[in-house]
């Protein structure tokens, strides 16, 4: 079985427990970004390795026009269960995402990275679909590879960093770029 597809049957069987073991984890990521990001009233949003949609909810609530895009369709079962009917749900892959360049105000891939076979092709990807001057809100897990090569990775995507932010607590490290 190809790692991709791997992926895949490990969210397609975890979506029935995923938020029972993950949601305070993922809310306090969640908190971090909206509050980093910001966008505008009415921003188009991308959340990429949406999931159960806990983000994505999140973001219809605060009147943005949401789309959250994930590999496993189980996964966007749940989330359809949890969102708006106005939040865009999309079965595709994060190394090949289907948008025009420039679509979206901002993007978010929150604990994605480290499940792709190519995580600098889902972060060009994530690059090309952001508008110029938009913001990502990209994190890692911190034992998945370390902070030096990441941020090499993030420059050979095309981002500038802002922030990095490595706090107790939290898995991941979590960074917010801008498409200059």
């Amino acid at each position: 079985m190809s790692r991709k597809k791997s992926v895949v049957k490990h969210y397609d069987e975890a979506s029935r427990f995923y938020d029972e073991l993950y949601f305070p984890e993922q809310l306090k990521k969640h908190v971090i970004a909206l509050s980093l990001v910001n966008p505008d009233l009415g921003a188009k949003v991308l959340d990429v390795g949406c999931g159960t949609g806990l983000l994505l909810e999140k973001l219809a609530q605060i009147d943005h026009l949401a789309v959250g895009v994930d590999i496993s369709r189980n996964m966007l079962e749940v989330a359809k269960h949890r969102v708006d009917k106005g939040v865009m749900l999309v079965v595709a892959d994060a190394e090949a995402l289907p948008f025009k360049n420039e679509s979206f105000e901002a993007v978010f891939l929150i604990t994605v990275l480290q499940n792709l076979i190519n995580p600098v092709k889902g972060l060009k990807e994530a690059f090309r679909v952001l508008n110029r001057g938009g913001k990502a809100f990209i994190t890692f897990l911190k034992k998945a590879e370390g902070s030096s090569r990441f941020r090499q990775r993030l420059r050979r995507s095309g981002f500038k960093v802002e922030t990095i932010l490595d706090l107790e607590g939290i898995p991941d490290l979590m960074i917010l770029c801008v498409k200059v």
